[in-house]
């Protein structure tokens, strides 16, 4: 069964309304000619398209002028009215734009830029490297804690698995400090310490904890302290110690500390003393990475030991310990231009005239120029 809709009123009222507006606002003919438009509104237009029919039904009469063209919105828009008075009114047509507002995020003041000055940097000698400031980690830390020493007895005493594995396995600074001091005393005293301690592998855990502590000069000094001192002591196999560090990276670790901490008396000669023992193997592997340390421009050995022997002329053991690692690079490998390029000469000739008195010293330098001038 269909059912009927009832009649809607609506619709007839704005059929009507439609139809009065069409016939109120209907264009003459003589108007159409003047706007170049032919009579019954379904011709063509002279040089503009005709609007389809129905055309304006669709548009606004608020909008239109006496002719039956829109106007332009943004005329009316902002279009100052009327009252029915007769008097100006100072409100504007509301638009859409106003009844939509979205709020603006405040503007936050302009914060003064920081100077400069106040940003703690150190400029690092050599490379051109810039690392912060820590203050904490320098060489005042030795003024928080006594500087440890022990005797051949004590050493011997000494736990090593506690100081290996816990000591420098810690993230405070300072633990770490006191045990590599113990470490270093032990190592140097006692070699059954130090073997116990090369069975732990404490030649590899010391490279580690280099690394770890790369900002921290009293722990590059006594790490450095640690190497020589197993070298020095390790009696069951010290060509195999000697390779091990070099393949762990002991070379280019300790000239990397030493570029750091180029200003430190006590880096740069334990450093090369670590160099120096470590340049004494003879394996395969050693002298791949002594070339390597030669020719790679960002480690580059000869210039950072030079650099040390210029900057601590007046330090024996500094002075002693380069002419010892010079000699052993030149016996490893053909280095000859790059150490005259260097002037190494002249820092031999001054080591020897400065300290004239030291037989180390004389000693040394007379086997680098025996090397280099190739006298037998």
């Amino acid at each position: 069964m269909i059912t009927e809709h009832p009649f809607d009123v609506s619709v007839l009222s704005f059929a009507t309304e439609n139809s009065f507006e069409r016939d109120h606002y209907q264009t003459t003919e003589a108007q159409m000619d003047n706007l170049g438009v032919s009579p019954g509104g379904g011709g063509g237009m002279q040089g503009k398209k005709s609007e389809p029919p129905g055309f304006e039904d669709f548009v606004d009469p608020t909008t239109r002028n006496p002719v039956g063209q829109p106007l332009n919105k943004d005329i009316i828009k902002n279009e100052e009215f009327k009252n029915e008075e007769g008097t100006r009114n100072d409100e504007k047509v509301q638009t859409q734009d106003d009844i939509i507002s979205f709020p603006r995020k405040p503007k936050q003041p302009k914060q003064p830029k920081r100077d400069q000055n106040d940003i703690p940097k150190v400029l690092v000698k050599g490379p051109n490297r810039l690392r912060p400031s820590l203050k904490s980690t320098n060489s005042d830390v030795r003024k928080r804690h006594p500087t440890i020493k022990l005797t051949a007895e004590a050493a011997n005493e000494s736990d090593i698995p506690k100081l290996l594995f816990e000591g420098l396995a810690s993230l405070d600074a300072i633990e770490v400090e006191q045990s590599l001091e113990v470490l270093s005393q032990t190592f140097l005293h006692s070699a059954t310490k130090c073997t116990e301690a090369v069975d732990l592998g404490a030649h590899g855990i010391c490279i580690l904890t280099m690394k770890k502590w790369q900002y921290n000069r009293r722990i590059q000094q006594l790490c450095c302290e640690c190497i020589h001192n197993i070298v020095y002591n390790y009696k069951d196999g010290r060509i195999d110690i000697m390779e091990a560090l070099a393949i762990m990276g002991a070379l280019e670790t300790i000239i990397r500390s030493m570029d750091k901490f180029n200003d430190s008396l006590d880096v740069q000669r334990f450093g090369l003393a670590a160099l120096g023992n470590l340049l004494y193997g003879k394996g395969e592997g050693l002298r791949e990475r002594a070339r390597k340390c030669v020719e790679d421009e960002d480690i580059d050995v000869i210039t950072t030991v030079v650099g040390a022997t210029r900057r601590f002329s007046d330090n024996a053991m500094v002075q002693g310990c380069a002419c010892i690692v010079l000699t052993r690079l030149l016996k490893m490998g053909d280095y000859k231009d790059r150490m005259t390029e260097a002037s190494v000469l002249l820092d031999i000739a001054a080591a020897v005239t400065n300290h004239r008195s030291n037989a180390i010293i004389e000693k040394e330098a007379s086997s680098f120029m025996k090397v280099y001038f190739g006298w037998s």
